[in-house]
């Protein structure tokens, strides 16, 4: 009997086990489906012109009107390469303009427009609610510097570092203690051939020439008192250890510090002054590497200030480096080095898009037959190739 209930019991026991396990089973299917993209792409169908949404963005998106004032007419990378993957896949198409990235991509992800191209970042939380292509272009971050020799004030701008300027107002904050002792303990006094002056204007404007004298070891005026003896005495030793300290630091300085030729990735730039956007991902980046971000509103100025000698280089992303060094930098800058901090961009889809697998092998075709390099080539030029 014993044995009978033994065997009940592992049965039922067994029953329960299993019910858990399906239970589970079917809780994370709930899970997965709260989460995973839900068709919303409206079928495709060949031959029906396609409303593609974009955002102008240069160099992937503009509007000639910028140029001419008088045609609305796109154009750019993004726009050059659709229109060659919809040749290769016979695709009919034109472009509706959203003013921002997340218009764009609210219009995608509902369905109202098939597909979207501009510089759109692959990420895992937009591929929960689309579809991405293949990518399309590999970003990131970028080092800009000037093309030509390096100039007096970008060496003074390399030189004179956070750590460097640090150093020297504690050195000139330092001056202050012995000049204002000497002068309180000292003041109508006379030691030897000097007089230190009662007044506090004129008293500290000698005291001052003597703590800088004395910090040296060259002071022209020997105190006479035992207060004044003591405290000169302490000054010179200390003056002895502060001058080998900025001895070192600047020595340290000038070795690390290199020629703009030679900067070629992110850890020539530690330690120096280089030139970015405020508040973007180059800006944080630069401060996480331990540079000396100089921070502009615009890409533009950060350039401008880079070509005056005010800063290294300028750090920014990879697409606007490229375009700039292409066309109005041609000649004034280049890019250092390759990017760094990659991200690829790609065409976002509707989820469940049956558009996607076509445009696909529009784009792996024109990689094959060279048209992706050579629209690459017009836009971003042939030293920095996909």
């Amino acid at each position: 009997m014993r044995a009978i209930h033994f065997g009940r019991i592992c049965l039922v026991a067994a029953a329960l086990f299993a019910g858990l396990i399906v239970s589970a089973a079917v809780a994370q299917d709930i899970r997965i489906q709260g989460i995973a993209p839900q068709k919303v792409a409206p079928p495709y169908v060949p031959g029906a012109e396609l409303v593609v949404a974009t955002r102008l963005i240069p160099p992937f998106v503009m509007d000639k009107a910028n140029s001419s004032g008088t045609s609305s007419e796109l154009e750019g990378f993004s726009v050059e390469l659709w229109e060659a993957i919809a040749k290769e896949a016979g695709l009919r198409s034109r472009f509706q303009v959203y003013p921002t990235l997340p218009a764009l991509l609210d219009a995608v992800r509902s369905g109202t427009n098939p597909a979207g191209i501009a510089a759109i970042s692959v990420t895992s939380d937009r591929a929960l609610v689309m579809d991405f292509s293949q990518p399309m272009f590999r970003s990131g971050l970028s080092i800009l510097v000037p093309s030509g020799g390096r100039p007096g004030l970008a060496v003074f701008a390399s030189f004179i570092t956070s750590d460097v300027l640090a150093a020297l107002a504690v050195f000139f904050a330092l001056l202050l203690i012995p000049a204002h002792l000497f002068w309180f303990m000292q003041r109508g006094r006379k030691e030897g051939d000097w007089q230190v002056p009662s007044s506090y204007g004129r008293g500290m404007a000698e005291t001052l020439y003597w703590s800088a004298e004395a910090m040296i070891g060259q002071a022209s005026a020997a105190p006479k008192s035992r207060p004044g003896r003591l405290l000169a005495f302490v000054w010179k030793a200390a003056g002895v250890l502060l001058i080998a300290y900025l001895t070192a630091l600047i020595a340290t300085t000038l070795t690390v510090s290199s020629l703009r030729s030679g900067i070629q990735g992110p850890a020539d730039l530690i330690g120096k002054r280089v030139a970015t956007v405020s508040g973007s991902t180059s800006s944080r980046y630069l401060r996480e590497l331990k540079a000396d971000p100089l921070e502009f509103d615009n890409f533009d100025q950060a350039v401008e200030y880079m070509l005056k000698g005010q800063a290294i280089a300028t750090v920014y992303d990879t697409p606007m480096i490229l375009f700039y060094a292409r066309h109005a930098g041609a000649g004034t800058v280049k890019v250092a080095g390759s990017p760094f901090r990659t991200e690829d961009y790609g065409i976002v889809f509707p989820a469940g898009s049956d558009l996607r697998p076509v445009v696909n092998a529009g784009l792996l075709k024109t990689i094959e037959d060279g048209t992706y390099q050579a629209i690459y080539d017009k836009w971003f030029g042939r030293e920095n190739g996909r």
